[in-house]
């Protein structure tokens, strides 16, 4: 039974291939059992170093120098690629090839992050334009009630000045009633003031009247006694003739009345 891989180039430069497996895998013979070797490959990441096949980890390394001393114990040769240049011991040919796939990683990551806003921006676009309708609808509605409230207070403005109008008239108008008013009491009570000095008037008179009547009944006047056809004037007329004159007018003004 030949179980052997002979032929192809290989080789254990363990730091090469911790380089080389950085850009690319690598395919690799492991032990496998006492007498058999098994087909398996690379797979790095950056931080991990790991060989398997067929879901079987040979090697699983954190760090190179983890990673060199697993493949020493594993006894793990790798076939050189056919390549105009191999890396050599301490160089890192993949420094920029990880560098670009960090940035590839980036990359991706950066455009799925921009599809993802794309599509919600999509989203908040439709739903902003249905927001915006009913927005400039509003907007709409706002604009047609401050039109009608403009009208409105200028009904309003409208109606307060014929409203101050009209109570301008109207109390112009009342002044001019209260005037007439003021002035027909004034005669009436100048008509009144002039009625009642004539009542009181006629009352001293009456009042003067009485008195003198009464007086005149006081005041003994003797019966006329004239003798001045004899020698005038006589003591009687002297005497009495006035009071007799007085008591007269009084009687002829009481028959009078």
């Amino acid at each position: 039974m030949i179980r052997d891989i002979t032929g192809y180039q290989v080789s254990r430069d363990y730091e090469a291939l911790a380089d080389l497996m950085q850009a690319q895998s690598v395919v690799c013979t492991v032990r496998y059992g006492n007498t058999c070797r098994d087909v398996a490959h690379t797979v790095c990441d950056g931080r991990a170093f790991r060989i398997s096949a067929r879901g079987i980890g040979y090697v699983d390394a954190i760090g190179r120098e983890d990673f060199i001393k697993q493949c020493t114990a594993d006894d793990v040769e790798w076939l050189r690629p056919v390549a105009e240049r191999l890396p050599q011991t301490g160089e890192a040919p993949c420094a920029r090839m990880c560098e670009f796939q960090a940035v590839r990683h980036e990359f991706d990551r950066l455009k799925k992050e921009n599809r993802m806003l794309s599509e919600r921006l999509e989203v908040m676009t439709r739903t902003n334009a249905g927001h915006m309708d009913e927005l400039q609808k509003a907007f709409d509605q706002v604009k047609q009630l401050a039109m009608e409230l403009a009208e409105s207070n200028k009904s309003i403005s409208l109606l307060h000045k014929a409203m101050a109008d009209a109570e301008q008239r109207g109390v112009a108008k009342s002044k001019e009633e209260l005037a007439a008013v003021t002035e027909e009491l004034h005669r009436y009570m100048f008509a009144r003031k002039d009625l009642a000095s004539v009542v009181k008037l006629t009352n001293e008179r009456d009042m003067l009247r009485e008195c003198a009547l009464n007086l005149a009944e006081l005041i003994e006047i003797p019966d006329p006694n004239c003798s001045c056809h004899i020698d005038g004037p006589c003591a009687d007329c002297t005497d009495h003739a006035y009071a007799r004159g007085v008591i007269k007018e009084f009687k002829a003004l009481q028959g009078a009345q």
